[in-house]
């Protein structure tokens, strides 16, 4: 019954930015967690393109789409052109992976002093019915 009186009670200001701030975090983290995952779309379809690339001979024909118009690409260009697109893409992942770790760190670490901060709410809720 007592856990009942301490939801309805109006939640302690610092508690309640706390847990806005977790929840901001929160949304952050699956942001990031959605961008990760176009990136890694984006890196297997331009690992299936190398792929499709070192099948050509060298004296193969390459078009690339600008636009609407397709436009005749040299071999080497185009493989060069996808190898440099999945080295940018290797590179954002592992930034994103740094930063995505960092957050988490950082949420591990809120939620723990969100933890304390309830347990000390409900310590002093229970000392004041104590006392009443």
């Amino acid at each position: 019954m007592e856990q009942n009186v301490a939801a309805r009670a109006p939640m302690d200001p610092k508690v309640a930015k706390a847990v806005e701030e977790y929840r901001d975090m929160t949304n952050k983290m699956n942001d990031l967690v959605s961008k990760k995952q176009v990136a890694i779309t984006k890196l297997n379809e331009n690992t299936l393109v190398r792929k499709e690339l070192d099948l050509l001979e060298d004296d193969a024909r390459v078009f690339k789409l600008i636009g609407t118009v397709l436009v005749k690409q040299d071999v080497d260009e185009a493989k060069a052109n996808v190898k440099q697109r999945i080295d940018f893409i290797d590179s954002d992942l592992k930034r994103m992976d740094n930063k995505l770790a960092a957050m988490q760190k950082e949420q591990q670490d809120r939620g723990g002093k969100l933890v304390e901060m309830q347990k000390k709410v409900q310590e002093e809720a229970a000392k004041r019915s104590d006392g009443a």
